[in-house]
This record gives C-alpha cells, sequence and structure tokens, in this order.
C-alpha cells in the first residue's frame, strides 16, 4: 500500500490545530518515517549464461513494507510510494574466465548504473543507484555475462524509500 506524506500548512498565530491536522499532518508523516517503503530480495544458487542483460529472478523476500514485489513477477519492483529510492544489489559469482556487469535498470529502457566484475572463483559485486521517481515505475537487477560462459550465481538486492522528491 503506498505511503502518503503530507506538507504541514503554516499556522497564524491564534489560529486552531485540530485533531484532524494532527493525525494528517503530524501523526502520519512520522508514522511512515517509522517504516519508509522498502523491499529486499535475496537469490538462491542459479546458473547464468546470458550474454545481453537479463533480469534477475529473486527467489525468496525478506522484507516488503510496501508490496512492491510479487513472485507472479519475480524479476520488478514496483514503486508504490512516490519518492527518491536507493537501491543497492550484493551478487556473489564463480565465474571462472568470465567477465561480466551488474546493473540496476528503472522502467525497462534505462539502464542507471553499471559495475564490471572480474574473472574469478566466487566474486562479488555491488552496484548502487539513488532515483527519484513517481508511484507505478518499476525498477529491477540486471546480469550479464558478456562471454556467454556459464556462471554461477547467487545474490541480494535492497531498495529503500529516502525522502520525498522535491
Amino acid at each position: 500500500m503506498a505511503k502518503s506524506y503530507f506538507t504541514v500548512p503554516d499556522k497564524a498565530s491564534g489560529d486552531t490545530f485540530t485533531e484532524g491536522m494532527w493525525d494528517d499532518y503530524i501523526k502520519t508523516n512520522i508514522n511512515n518515517l517509522r517504516v519508509p517503503a522498502q523491499v529486499a530480495l535475496s537469490r538462491s544458487v542459479f546458473t547464468s549464461s546470458s550474454s545481453s542483460y537479463a533480469a534477475v529472478s529473486w527467489d525468496t523476500e525478506n522484507v516488503d513494507t510496501d508490496t512492491m514485489w510479487s513472485a507472479g513477477d519475480p524479476t520488478k519492483c514496483y514503486v508504490k510510494t512516490a519518492g527518491v529510492y536507493v537501491i543497492q544489489a550484493l551478487m556473489s559469482m564463480n565465474t571462472t574466465g568470465v567477465t561480466g556487469e551488474l546493473g540496476v535498470e528503472v522502467n525497462g529502457t534505462t539502464l542507471a548504473s553499471i559495475d564490471e566484475y572480474v574473472a574469478g572463483s566466487w566474486v562479488s559485486t555491488s552496484a548502487v543507484y539513488g532515483f527519484s521517481t513517481p508511484a507505478s515505475d518499476y525498477f529491477r537487477i540486471l546480469l550479464k555475462t558478456p562471454t556467454g560462459a556459464l556462471s554461477t550465481v547467487t545474490g541480494r538486492m535492497h531498495g529503500i524509500w529516502v525522502g520525498q522528491m522535491s
């Protein structure tokens, strides 16, 4: 469920501050800040051999305070609360002889952050991206092994709302 954040109106000396104003402008904002919109997902071991960017299909929901992820659409996280988000992905791979890339994609067209990883036995790589978005956008994590060689992968992703758009 999308969280609402209200702008507290200015009050002149002598104006009445009602219980409804308290509930809307103070209590709701504070309660939403205590538990911000966030999602944390993980993926057990899988293999990747894509020579183009392929979305990671998450299999475990660790935290989801804003119903952003669904097992029925496991590669995407849908933004329900407009604002500024920070997305972080960490993948560990057995990539002997293979190099590749990890990235964050927003709305299926914008590759927002790219981190190249080097060949090695169980190397880790991460990608971090911050962006402003209205509600209804989505983001996902992409993985690429340019040579097309097989890579064994496990990973985690965390996305968190950090504030309103200015």
